[in-house]
C-alpha cells in the first residue's frame, strides 16, 4: 500500500468517526469518494470495485436519523421554500416518463436512478448543515476537492492534453474537459465563500492556494463555456455585491483578474474563446456541430413533447434526426450518435416540456431565495454575509451559462448550489435571534435606526 493510498484510507475512516459528532462530516466523505474517487486515480487499484459514494450516501442519512436532531427545532429543518415540492413534482414526473415513454429502457433507468439520487442528497445537504461549522466543513470538503485534483494535474502533471485542452482527469461521473470545467466554475465561488466565514489566516492562505489551482485546472480545460459562465458569474457577482460591500468586492474581482493574467500562458486559450462571438463562417467545427445539434434535438422534442427518457437523444431516438439517419438502436450499432450539447434541451428532450419547465421553475425558485438572502444581509449591513450570496449567485450563474453549451444541468453539482443555499440562509437567520420585521419599508430605503449588526434583524421574514 503506497503512501498516498494510506492517507486517502486516514482520511476516510477519520471523516466517518466525526460524522457520528456532526453529520456535516458525512459530507465531507461524499465529497472524498467525489473528488477522489479510487477508480479514477493512478494510485486507486487496490480500492476499486467498492461503492463509495453509496456508502458515503448511506452514511449521511444514518448519522442524520441517529443524531435525531435535525427535525426538533425550526432553525435545524430546512428553509420554508417551494423548492421541495418542486423537486419532488420533478422526480414523480421523470418515473412516469420514464414508465410510460423511455425510448431506452437500460439507459434512462441510469439517469432516472443518478437523478433520484441527486435530489435525496439535495434533501439531506440541507439537514445536515444546521450552524456556520456545519457550512464550513461542507464548503471546505468542496475547495480541498478540487485542490487535490488542481495539485495533481498542475504538480504531478497528471492527465494528457489533447488538442491543447486538459484530458483524462475526472471525478464520479465527471468523464470530459467541458465537464470538468462546469464543475469547478461551480465550485469555485463556494470555496470562496470561506475567506469571509470566522476561519484562521492559515485557513484562508490554504484557501486562496487551494483556489489557485481550482483556478488553473478551469484554465488547462479550456472550455469557452466555463470561460464565459466564469464572466457572466463574474458580473452577476458585481451586480449582487453592491452597497456596504462595493469596496470588497471589487478588490476580489481585481484578484481574480490578476490571477488570470499570471496564470493565462496558452495564447491558443484565448483564440479558442474569442471563436464564440465571431460569424458562422469563422466558428470552429465544434460550434456549428452544436448548432446542428440543437435543431436536431428541436425536431425531436416537436415530436415527443412529453419526453422519451432519460439519455434519449444520443442512446435513444435521437439517431432518427441525426443527417444520414445514423445511430444506435437497441444492441445493434447503426453509426455515431452525440449528445445535444446543451443543458436546458437535454431535460425537456429526456423529461418533456413539463420537466423542462419544473427545472425553470426549480432555478427560479434558488433565485428567489439568493435574493431574500441579499436583501437580510444589506439590511443587517452584514457585509460577509453579503458577499457570501454573491458568490453563490455567481456559482448558480456560471453552472446556467455553462449548461447552455454542455448536458451539465443535470449534474448534480447544481443541486449542491441550491442545497447550501437554502442552508446558510436558514443557518444565518436564527444564528443571533428571531428576525424583526419592518413595515412598509424596503431595504434600499431602509432607516439608519433599522440597521443592526446581528444578520437576520430589521427585515421580514418573507
Amino acid at each position: 500500500m503506497n503512501l498516498t493510498v494510506a492517507t486517502w484510507c486516514v482520511v476516510f475512516i477519520w471523516l466517518v468517526f466525526k460524522s457520528f459528532q456532526r453529520p456535516s462530516y458525512a459530507i465531507g466523505v461524499y465529497m472524498l469518494t467525489f473528488f477522489a474517487h479510487p477508480q479514477y486515480w493512478w494510485w486507486g487499484d487496490i480500492l476499486e470495485g467498492y461503492r463509495w459514494n453509496l456508502f458515503a450516501g448511506v452514511l449521511l442519512l444514518g448519522t442524520l436519523l441517529l443524531s435525531r436532531t435535525a427535525l426538533e427545532t425550526k432553525s435545524e429543518r430546512p428553509l420554508s421554500t417551494n423548492a421541495i415540492p418542486i423537486v419532488l413534482l420533478m422526480a414523480l414526473n421523470m418515473i412516469v416518463v420514464h414508465v410510460l415513454f423511455a425510448a431506452n429502457s437500460d439507459s434512462s433507468l441510469g439517469w432516472l436512478t443518478a437523478r433520484l439520487k441527486f435530489f435525496g442528497l439535495f434533501l439531506l445537504i440541507q439537514y445536515a448543515i444546521r450552524d456556520e461549522e456545519d457550512y464550513r466543513i461542507v464548503a471546505m470538503s468542496i475547495a480541498l476537492g478540487m485542490a487535490y485534483i488542481g495539485y495533481e494535474a498542475t504538480i504531478n502533471e497528471r492527465g494528457s492534453f489533447s488538442g491543447g485542452r486538459l484530458e483524462g482527469i475526472g471525478a464520479a461521473g465527471v468523464t470530459s474537459s467541458n465537464q470538468l470545467a462546469s464543475l469547478f466554475i461551480t465550485g469555485l465561488p463556494i470555496a470562496v465563500t470561506l475567506l469571509f466565514t470566522q476561519i484562521t489566516k492559515w485557513q484562508k492562505a490554504g484557501i486562496l492556494a487551494a483556489c489557485g489551482f481550482a483556478f488553473n485546472i478551469v484554465l488547462m480545460c479550456n472550455s469557452r463555456g466555463a470561460f464565459l459562465g466564469l464572466i457572466i458569474g463574474g458580473l452577476a457577482f458585481l451586480f449582487m455585491a453592491t452597497g456596504p460591500a462595493r469596496k470588497k468586492s471589487r478588490r476580489i474581482v481585481a484578484l481574480a483578474a490578476v490571477a488570470t493574467f499570471l496564470l493565462l500562458g496558452d495564447p491558443a486559450i484565448l483564440s479558442r474563446f474569442m471563436t464564440t462571438f465571431t460569424t458562422e463562417v469563422e466558428q470552429d467545427a465544434s460550434a456549428q456541430s452544436r448548432l446542428q445539434f440543437w435543431s436536431e434535438a428541436m425536431a425531436m422534442l416537436a415530436d415527443h413533447p412529453l419526453g422519451s427518457g432519460g439519455n434519449s437523444f444520443s442512446e435513444g431516438l435521437g439517431w432518427r434526426y441525426r443527417r444520414g439517419g445514423q445511430g444506435t438502436q437497441g444492441d445493434r450499432t447503426i453509426g455515431d450518435t452525440r449528445a445535444i450539447h446543451n443543458g436546458f434541451l437535454t431535460e425537456a428532450v429526456d423529461w418533456g416540456v413539463q420537466g423542462f419547465v419544473l427545472m425553470i421553475l426549480f432555478i427560479l425558485a434558488i433565485c428567489r431565495t439568493l435574493r431574500r438572502g441579499r436583501r437580510m444581509a444589506v439590511a443587517a449591513r452584514d457585509i460577509n454575509a453579503l458577499m457570501v450570496f454573491a458568490c453563490f449567485s455567481t456559482s448558480l450563474v456560471a453552472w446556467l451559462v455553462s449548461s447552455v453549451f454542455g448536458d451539465y444541468l443535470n449534474d448534480e453539482w447544481g443541486l449542491w448550489i441550491a442545497a447550501i443555499t437554502y442552508a446558510y440562509l436558514r443557518v444565518r437567520m436564527f444564528a443571533a435571534q428571531p428576525l424583526q420585521t419592518v413595515e412598509h419599508e424596503s431595504v434600499a430605503g431602509a432607516s439608519a435606526a433599522s440597521w443592526t449588526p446581528a444578520f437576520g434583524q430589521g427585515v421580514s421574514r418573507g
